[in-house]
């Protein structure tokens, strides 16, 4: 991994995610492409079946870290149907321009 911001530093240690613990759901989970950053989502099907039963492993069940597209981890979360959460968000889209409120390939389009 790149890095981590200081924001999933915090976020980690609030929900009390050890560094073994982010590699374990990086390695394991469910990665999922969406809104321009990498959401890496630990279900209970992504877990090995040795791992299945133990206590350390299966809290980390719907665990979700945000990746950006550099590698730097952005934020942790926990969510029971994160994976399902995770799915519905739109794919990355451009995002209009806030300075002339309009989308930055306007011009082009106009041009045409």
């Amino acid at each position: 991994m790149a890095g981590t911001t200081a924001h999933a530093r915090r976020r980690c240690a609030q929900r009390n995610l050890s560094p073994e613990a982010v590699d374990y759901v990086l390695t394991n989970g469910a990665a999922i492409d969406r809104t321009g950053v990498t959401f890496y989502v630990l279900r209970e099907r992504d877990l090995p079946p040795a791992h299945r039963r133990a206590d350390a492993v299966a809290k980390l069940v719907g665990t979700t870290l945000l990746v950006a597209r550099d590698g730097a981890l952005i934020t942790a979360y926990r969510r029971p149907d994160a994976y399902r959460h995770a799915c519905k968000k739109g794919a990355y889209q451009r995002r209009k321009n806030r300075s002339q409120g309009q989308d930055p390939s306007y011009a082009l389009r106009a041009a045409w």
